[in-house]
């Protein structure tokens, strides 16, 4: 009853535009209005079972993942930024667990999409010492579950951004808590699942050129 499957692959790009990968950093119609991007993603080992398997290893379910992701954003009243992210997986290899029937998908897989908004309170993240941004995502439940593409139920992360410059230098915090329905893929022993959990990152760095 347990065996529901979810989104496997954790290549959550930060909104299109930012000058940043993994650690948002937002910006503002001051700094740009709209950009559109495609970003290309590996992962190696993403799905590893903690306990014996009906193969009685421990070795990766998937071993190579190729995955991409089509990204837009647009700023609004130099306060407001939204943003959207399509996760398309290209190719998985591995093999198959005998315990859960879980193995590579066989070709394309479409994610869960991303919508985002994020809001500025004060500061601009590219100007001023520190910023204080706050915003939420949502993942709309459309991939597979089964196959490991996305999640049965939506996913949501409020979170709050704080950003600043100072001369050559950035920096970024994001924390958030992302609310999720337990899955899990297999027998919860396997320890192939999934769950709400805190989210924190720190990036630091270095613009040497205008």
């Amino acid at each position: 009853a347990q065996d529901r499957g979810f989104r496997i692959h954790r290549d959550e790009t930060t909104p299109s535009g930012t000058t940043q990968f993994l650690v948002d950093r937002p910006y503002f119609t001051r700094t740009r209005t709209f950009s559109i991007g495609l970003s290309g993603h590996y992962a190696l080992s993403p799905l590893t079972p903690t306990v014996a398997t009906g193969r009685g290893d421990l070795s990766p379910l998937l071993t190579n993942v190729f995955l991409a992701s089509l990204d837009v954003a647009v700023a609004l009243f130099d306060r407001l930024l939204l943003s959207g992210s399509l996760p398309v997986t290209l190719a998985e290899q591995g093999r198959v667990e005998l315990v859960s029937g879980t193995g590579p998908l066989s070709g394309l897989g479409l994610g869960d999409p991303r919508f985002g908004a994020m809001v500025r309170l004060f500061g601009q993240p590219d100007r001023d010492p520190i910023s204080l941004n706050a915003g939420v995502d949502v993942w709309v439940p459309i991939g597979v579950a089964a196959s490991g593409q996305g999640d049965r139920t939506a996913r949501v992360l409020p979170r709050v951004v704080l950003a600043g410059a100072g001369g050559v230098f950035r920096w970024s915090f994001d924390a958030g808590f992302l609310f999720r329905g337990y899955s899990s893929i297999g027998p919860p022993a396997l320890g192939l699942t999934a769950a709400s959990e805190a989210r924190a990152g720190l990036a630091l760095g270095v613009s040497l050129f205008d």
